[in-house]
C-alpha cells in the first residue's frame, strides 16, 4: 500500500520540465509564470530589435504580448517608443504611453555617496 501511494505522489507531483526557450513557455499554465518566462528570455533581446520582433511574433496578440511589451518597456524605458508601436490592443498603447511619459524611468539611477 505504501509503495502504491508513494507512486502515486511521486506521479502526482511530477513538474512540467523548466522551459529553455521562448516557446516553450506557452505550455506554461499559470499567466504570471507564463510572463515572467516569456521577459526571460525577450529581455535579452532588447539591444537586437530584429531577434525582438522575431521573438515577439511567438508570443499570441493581444493581451499577453501586450503585458510583456510593457514589460520589456519598463525594463528599457529608452527603447519605449519602439516598443509601443508594437502594441496590439488600445489599453495596452495607452499603457505605454503611460510609460514613455515618465522619462525619469530612463534616467540613470543617482548612487549614494
Amino acid at each position: 500500500m505504501r509503495g502504491l501511494l508513494f507512486t502515486l505522489l511521486t506521479f502526482g507531483c511530477a513538474t512540467t520540465p523548466e522551459p529553455t526557450r521562448l516557446e516553450d513557455c506557452a505550455a506554461v499554465e499559470d499567466a504570471v509564470v507564463r510572463g515572467d518566462c516569456q521577459l526571460k528570455f525577450t529581455t535579452p533581446l532588447l539591444e537586437d530589435p530584429k531577434a525582438l520582433d522575431a521573438a515577439l511574433a511567438l508570443v499570441p496578440e493581444g493581451v499577453e504580448r501586450d503585458a510583456l511589451i510593457a514589460r520589456l518597456a519598463v525594463t528599457d524605458p529608452r527603447r519605449g517608443a519602439r516598443l509601443c508601436k508594437a502594441m496590439t490592443t488600445p489599453e495596452g498603447q495607452q499603457k505605454c504611453q503611460q510609460v514613455l511619459g515618465r522619462p525619469h524611468l530612463g534616467a540613470p539611477r543617482k548612487t549614494k555617496p
